[in-house]
């Protein structure tokens, strides 16, 4: 039996469509990134992340006095580099993979990725996977996924507000 955990993201209103990401493909998507550029993945990260979790990985007091309940990490300064990064490194990397052999052999398995996301340092470790986890594992499946959270970016810089991040 698979973990059907998913990362759900939407803008800060009710008839805005949301975009779902399994945790599995999420790991998998953080771990793609790091590969290519470590510094950067680390800020896309945590643009992906509740503003909550963020204070208490980083040890920042939070204040009282704010209502942080499923509001997303939001750093307007970093979102034209993540957005670049997306777009010049992770997106045409994608595209040099055979888009017919799941990402996952490449790591040697589920088991050996996973075994290998564990051993990583630094802000992998913050992200929680089981075993289990169900991932969407194409090339093309993970360009889907960072053009969306891409435009997901675009649409809270040009409102200026953060998007909200669930987790189910």
């Amino acid at each position: 039996m698979s973990t059907n955990r998913v990362i759900i993201y939407s803008e800060n209103n009710q008839d805005s469509p949301e975009l779902p990401i399994s945790f599995g493909t999420f790991a998998l998507m953080m771990y793609y990134a790091s590969r290519i550029d470590p510094a950067l993945a680390e800020v896309l990260y945590h643009s992906s992340i509740g503003e909550i979790w963020y204070l208490v990985i980083h040890e920042i007091r939070r204040d009282d006095d704010i209502d942080y309940e499923g509001q997303a990490h939001f750093a307007p300064d970093d979102i034209p580099s993540i957005i670049n990064f997306i777009d010049s490194k992770i997106i045409p990397a994608l595209r040099q993979e055979d888009n017919h052999k799941d990402l996952l052999d490449t790591y040697g398995g589920q088991a050996k990725f996973y075994e290998m996301f564990w051993d990583e340092d630094g802000f992998l470790n913050d992200i929680v996977i089981e075993t289990d986890e169900d991932y969407a594992t194409y090339p093309s499946d993970l360009i889907y996924y960072f053009t969306e959270y891409k435009h997901m970016l675009l649409k809270a810089l040009t409102s200026n507000k953060p998007f909200d991040v669930w987790i189910h």
